[in-house]
């Protein structure tokens, strides 16, 4: 959040503004962050990536109507650093390795390749 507050705010001094970010463009920029936080979830609950956390092991998840589990997640975070510290590295690892556009562009290309030859 405080990045994206002062990226707003270097948006608005390099822009036409050239003041600091107001009030009301923080609550804007409020709106939008938590307006993205709830889309990625409900994509990531259509998309059932529950999976994917557990077997890379990058990462709690969290009922977002649960206000309890939010709040056990974070205080487990925090009283255990290195564990968060590991899932961070297991993300990177796992987009680094497996989920990236060089692996997926293989598969997508062996699919068409497929589509193509039962169409032949």
């Amino acid at each position: 959040i405080k990045s994206a507050i002062k990226d707003k705010d270097i948006e608005n001094r390099i822009g036409g503004n050239k003041g600091e970010i107001d009030d009301k463009q923080i609550l804007s920029l409020l709106q939008h962050l938590i307006k993205q936080r709830k889309d990625s979830i409900e994509l990531f609950k259509v998309a059932n990536r529950k999976d994917l956390i557990e077997k890379e092991q990058c990462g709690l998840t969290v009922d977002p109507g649960d206000i309890d589990d939010i709040r056990d997640k974070i205080n487990y975070l925090s009283n255990n650093i290195e564990a968060g510290i590991k899932m961070g590295e297991n993300g990177r690892k796992a987009v680094n390795e497996k989920y990236n556009w060089k692996n997926e562009s293989k598969k997508l290309i062996e699919l068409y390749n497929n589509i193509y030859s039962s169409n032949n």
